[in-house]
């Protein structure tokens, strides 16, 4: 069995410094979208929800952060997600 260890996060001390990302999918469609991806500033507690189609690539991902994160809040200088292996 392997042992893991969790370290506190460090508390950040920028708005969109540190931010959360997780998926809910499998949501019943709306307007041929499927999943939300959803992204939480680590300080003030804000969040970004995307929807998103049945199949995204991980290019088409980063686009789409640029366009509605990073181009409002600039690039966080950490991200943490818990998301399993599809």
């Amino acid at each position: 069995m392997i042992a893991c260890y969790h370290s506190p996060l460090p508390i950040p001390s920028q708005v969109w410094e540190d931010i959360a990302m997780d998926f809910i999918q499998g949501l019943h469609p709306s307007q041929g979208k499927t999943a939300t991806w959803v992204m939480v500033d680590h300080l003030t507690k804000y969040i970004h929800f995307c929807a998103l189609p049945p199949s995204i690539s991980a290019p088409q991902l980063a686009e789409l952060f640029v366009q509605e994160v990073a181009r409002l809040h600039r690039f966080p200088r950490s991200i943490v997600s818990e998301q399993p292996k599809l």
